[in-house]
């Protein structure tokens, strides 16, 4: 989709690099390098969103942990696409993974590696709620992340509301080729472990809506 153009693109070497020193990887088994979600609102309704997520494995248990994971939609309202899933070795060789459906089989990986996936969600939202937009995401993994990066991008003039939980985080906001921009991004958070588990993700959670 020429949409996908619109988005920000990460170097996945500068990130590993900016990672190298960060003390929560010392104790952790993994850590998101990026955990990125790119929403494009169109003109009359309708969007899709655009996602990314680099995860470098540091140990056994985190081969454990991601050699096999799936997707999450709502099969309802959604379609998915993966577009690109694959282990990056410390050499920079780029090895595909096996995928079926949301379903994901990274092959060969071992410590050392980084996993790469980028999907696109389409969202159809029927009768009235067609021309509805509406995105939650969530600052909090229960493993260290080096950036989060949200931004919504849209048609000059449109109006919408936008609520944040837990947080403080302020967007920059741009012009860019007829669109609006808003991105929010949020560096070395640790994993987010909450103080109580009996109450909701919706409620213990960082989010931005």
């Amino acid at each position: 989709s020429p949409w996908s153009s619109l988005t920000a693109n990460y170097d996945l070497d500068s990130l590993r690099k900016s990672a190298l020193l960060w003390s929560e990887r010392q104790n952790a088994n993994s850590i998101f390098l990026l955990n990125q979600v790119s929403n494009i609102v169109h003109v009359g309704g309708g969007f899709e969103v655009y996602e990314r997520s680099l995860v470098e494995i540091l140990d056994q248990k985190g081969v454990d942990e991601w050699k096999e994971t799936n997707i999450k939609y709502h099969g309802n309202y959604e379609k998915v696409k993966i577009q690109k899933a694959a282990v990056v070795k410390p050499n920079g060789q780029s090895l595909s993974a096996d995928t079926q459906g949301t379903k994901i089989v990274f092959k060969n990986l071992e410590p050392g590696d980084i996993i790469e996936i980028k999907w696109r969600r389409r969202h159809f939202y029927p009768g009235k709620l067609a021309k509805n937009f509406d995105s939650k995401f969530y600052l909090a993994k229960s493993i260290p992340v080096l950036r989060y990066h949200f931004e919504t991008i849209y048609p000059l003039g449109t109006d919408f509301k936008v609520k944040q939980h837990l947080n403080k985080v302020k967007p920059v906001q741009f012009t860019h080729q007829g669109r609006e921009f808003q991105v929010w991004t949020l560096d070395t958070v640790k994993a987010y472990k909450p103080e109580n588990r009996s109450v909701t993700q919706d409620v213990a959670w960082p989010w931005i809506q």
